[in-house]
């Protein structure tokens, strides 16, 4: 993950995508983000694990896969 985004610096001009700001979106995604994810999924609040390490066109197809209203409302814009 760190590496995609060094690389989105690299190629978008981003100063703000360095080392020190991915370390520590990482770390704010582990203190908040996971408890979070956590405590939605004990409520019963169903949890869809994407790769987003992938491209985003592949990230995109594995949301419309989820069969969620989302995608759903997504497929029928796209046709």
């Amino acid at each position: 993950m760190v590496e995609r985004i060094l690389e989105r610096g690299r190629s978008s001009g981003r100063v703000d995508d360095n080392m020190e700001s991915a370390m520590h979106r990482l770390k704010t995604f582990h203190e908040q983000g996971r408890p979070t994810l956590e405590y939605l999924s004990k409520a019963g609040v169903k949890i869809y694990n994407l790769d987003g390490t992938q491209p985003p066109n592949c990230v995109w197809d594995q949301l419309l896969a989820t069969n969620t209203p989302l995608s759903a409302r997504s497929k029928r814009f796209m046709s």
